[in-house]
């Protein structure tokens, strides 16, 4: 353990990760719960998550270790499935079921979130690991928190979107929504 000083704590939170070469960084989340995103997580961890040269989990005051089932939110694309890959990575370490959950805006665009969660459930079942999933319909925060719920899972995991170009300034309006909202730890992964 090494104690670094600086103006930005974030800065040094990454600039260490990356002197490290870190696979991950915790970090906790001190927030309350409220609607408003950039709130919610704290400008601190919102730029250590816009900003990490690495995966970030970020924890809740009163979270726990993960023991019931890893839930993954994923799109169809190949970052999705790199996505999902690492989750279900993460869930036959643990020995924990993996719930796959593919959120869209309209019934049009059901049809190959289908195909995407079958390969999903597919590939993680070769794995050994006991997989779920589904396609939700509608805005895609909500429907990631009422998957969980109804599956009760304790660790979510989900992709970042923002962009190396401009130094990931944007996390994302979903996931800023759900690290801020979520009562469980939620991994954030960069691919």
């Amino acid at each position: 353990m090494r104690l670094r000083r600086g103006e930005e704590p974030y800065q040094e939170i990454v600039a260490e990760a990356k002197a490290l070469s870190s696979d991950m960084i915790i970090i906790r989340r001190r927030g309350k719960r409220s609607f408003l995103a950039n709130l919610l997580v704290g400008e601190m961890v919102s730029k250590v998550v816009a900003h990490a040269p690495c995966h970030v989990l970020i924890v809740p005051r009163q979270a726990h270790m993960w023991q019931k089932r890893v839930l993954v939110a994923a799109e169809a694309t190949a970052q999705g499935q790199q996505i999902v890959a690492i989750a279900a990575a993460v869930a036959a370490q643990c020995a924990l079921p993996l719930q796959v959950v593919c959120v869209v805006a309209a019934q049009t665009m059901r049809a190959q979130a289908d195909v995407f969660v079958t390969e999903m459930l597919k590939r993680a079942q070769a794995q050994g690991v006991v997989a779920h999933g589904e396609v939700r319909i509608g805005k895609p925060y909500a429907e990631i928190f009422a998957a969980a719920e109804a599956c009760q899972a304790d660790l979510m995991v989900m992709g970042s979107r923002g962009e190396a170009s401009i130094g990931r300034a944007l996390i994302g309006g979903v996931a800023q929504k759900v690290m801020g909202l979520s009562d469980v730890p939620v991994m954030v992964l960069h691919i």
